[in-house]
């Protein structure tokens, strides 16, 4: 028997695989990928680890649900476009951003403080390595607020004043977390 899905979600089912010591994992580009390539096939012996919808989609019969091996455990996506998406003010929305800070003691904790003093709140801050700057990290951010709202668009010039360079990537609606525990077909 052979199992596809994405890495990362072999990882997260790895108690539920352990249980299934005659299968063979197969890393496959995207759980929604290893589903149609299992419904594309007659071969009793494949399955695939995806979400319900992917499973719905594809005509698939679920085998078995909730296998993550924590309840808690949910994937993020990032969609990026062109254009911004029409995004109502009056409802609750995001701003993703990049930062690039000066490498200097304190440059992250003032950053911080100015979105603090703002009354804007962070609800993700991510590092991640700059491939032209050894040592030097770009920063993803996420905050609650529209970029061009009240609160919101003061700070984002606060952290530009203190930041080596700010990308404002955009902002959307937030997105209510949708309880969709992978499953296996």
């Amino acid at each position: 028997r052979r199992i596809r899905s994405h890495r990362a979600a072999l990882e997260q089912c790895q108690r539920f695989l352990e249980r299934l010591p005659q299968a063979r994992a197969e890393v496959w580009h995207d759980t929604a990928a290893a589903a149609a390539s299992v419904a594309a096939t007659e071969d009793p012996t494949l399955a695939a680890i995806c979400s319900a919808e992917a499973a719905e989609r594809h005509g698939l019969a679920t085998l078995s649900r909730s296998i993550a091996d924590s309840p808690r455990n949910f994937t993020r996506f990032l969609l990026l476009a062109r254009h911004p998406e029409p995004c109502d003010q009056r409802l609750p929305c995001k701003t993703s951003l990049v930062l690039a800070l000066r490498h200097e003691q304190g440059a992250l904790a003032r950053c911080l403080e100015s979105l603090a003093r703002a009354d804007v709140n962070l609800c993700r801050i991510e590092s991640r390595p700059r491939p032209e700057a050894p040592w030097e990290y770009l920063f993803l951010v996420d905050l609650e607020g529209h970029q061009d709202d009240p609160l919101c668009g003061p700070a984002l010039e606060a952290l530009r004043a203190r930041s080596g360079s700010l990308r404002v990537l955009g902002s959307y609606p937030r997105r209510v977390l949708v309880d969709d525990p992978p499953v296996f077909v």
